[in-house]
């Protein structure tokens, strides 16, 4: 049992201490401009074991690593496409997350068996500095347990792993607020495997080449789970055309509600968040959305369905694994 620290990012000394704590084999949950995530050394087993423990997550499914640069690609990977330093080039530091045939030495803790890597640039400067001083890899999954919602702020973390790690680098909200896209670069045509904040029109645009998006798929990738990202609050995805009656069914006053169209008979309720119908803003406020929802144990949460939209993609696909 740790008494859970928190840590300031933009001080040099509190990033010394999450350094060497990560050194040593311990966990830090860290700020990405996607979502916090439960960092440990991935040179490491044995810490990258205690991943698995805390989060209470399946050993067989693949972390992401999480590296300082591009500059660092072949140190983890082999065989590498010249269109996978082209997306590094274009989207890094950023949330993309890329596919790979790994290196001989990455341990299989962190494939969960595979032949693959896979491996990002976070887009928060103070952590690619401390990675790069420390020579660390970092695998990252989303510092939460199994399951749950990711949290984008560092209280989320505090609340939920208090107790079970020894520290928490705060780095203010997540600007992004979603997990990363994931695109396979190892079957031929690259393949987006996970939606995320970079579009499949985004990345065709770079590569000037068709991306696969197919709408089921059955590899092995972070996130790729038909139940995830869910608040311990029952959650349900509404169409807009019968949000309105769900509001006034009298079954559902002890009852939260996310939306982003005007609904009269919530204008103004605490139990209430309304949300800009723009797909970036909403995407970077959803997680925090819910969990303040989720906090206020309701008996049920309902949530406006998003717009059947390509840049809408990826919240459709939190929402739906949020509420099945």
């Amino acid at each position: 049992m740790f008494q859970t620290e928190v840590l300031d990012l933009f001080s040099p000394l509190a990033c010394q201490k999450a350094a060497e704590l990560l050194v040593d084999g311990h966990l830090v949950a860290i700020p990405t401009e996607t979502v916090y995530g439960l960092a440990a050394d991935a040179k490491n087993k044995s810490a990258i074991a205690k991943i698995f423990e805390v989060k209470q997550r399946p050993n067989n499914h693949p972390l992401i690593v999480h590296i300082a640069g591009a500059f660092e690609l072949d140190l983890w990977a082999v065989n590498i496409p010249k269109m996978a330093y082209t997306l590094a080039k274009a989207f890094w530091p950023g949330p993309l997350t890329m596919i790979l045939y790994k290196a001989a030495h990455v341990p299989e803790e962190i494939s969960g068996g595979l032949p693959t890597i896979a491996l990002r640039v976070p887009n928060k400067p103070q952590l690619l500095d401390m990675m790069h001083k420390y020579k660390l890899g970092l695998v990252a999954p989303s510092a939460n347990l199994h399951k749950k919602l990711s949290p984008t702020e560092a209280k989320h973390v505090y609340k939920h792993l208090y107790g079970l790690i020894p520290a928490v680098l705060d780095g203010g909200s997540c600007s992004v607020g979603l997990e990363s896209t994931i695109i396979d670069l190892t079957q031929g045509k690259p393949t987006i495997l996970r939606q995320g904040p970079i579009t499949k029109k985004d990345l065709e645009d770079v590569l000037h080449c068709e991306v696969a998006e197919p709408k089921v798929h059955h590899i092995a990738a972070p996130g790729n789970m038909h139940i995830h990202y869910q608040p311990y609050t029952k959650s349900y995805l509404v169409a807009s055309e019968e949000f309105e009656g769900i509001i006034k069914d009298t079954h559902n006053k002890n009852s939260g509600f996310l939306h982003y169209d005007n609904f009269e008979s919530l204008t103004g309720s605490w139990q209430a968040i309304k949300l800009e119908k723009n797909a970036e803003e909403y995407a970077s406020l959803l997680y925090s959305s819910l969990h303040y929802l989720d906090s206020l144990e309701f008996k049920a949460i309902y949530i406006q369905a998003p717009p059947l939209e390509p840049q809408w993609k990826a919240v459709q696909d939190r929402l739906m694994k949020a509420t099945n």
